[in-house]
């Protein structure tokens, strides 16, 4: 059975995971935005997705969910790793 600090220090860990995850996703999606020569407007158009929640995607201010991960790789033929590399 685990500590309540074992517990916390697990707790601090994922989040540390999670963020760098969010820095990775944000970093890369701007970067093959750019590297194509396109708007957000036009990536969002492109996903579906209104621009404003494409915007958060990019500055990371969420974590992808598993479903847009997939719709992103499936759109921009890009690789799960591409996106989230070695974390």
């Amino acid at each position: 059975m685990m500590t309540e600090e074992e517990k916390a220090e697990r707790r601090r860990k994922r989040k540390e995971m999670q963020e760098r995850a969010k820095k990775r996703q944000s970093y890369y999606l701007e970067k093959v935005r750019t590297e194509r020569n396109l708007t957000q407007q036009q990536v969002a158009d492109l996903l579906e997705v209104p621009p404003e929640t494409y915007q958060k995607w990019e500055r990371g201010q969420v974590f992808l969910r598993v479903v847009e991960i997939i719709k992103i790789c499936k759109t921009l033929h890009i690789s799960f790793d591409d996106i989230f590399g070695h974390l």
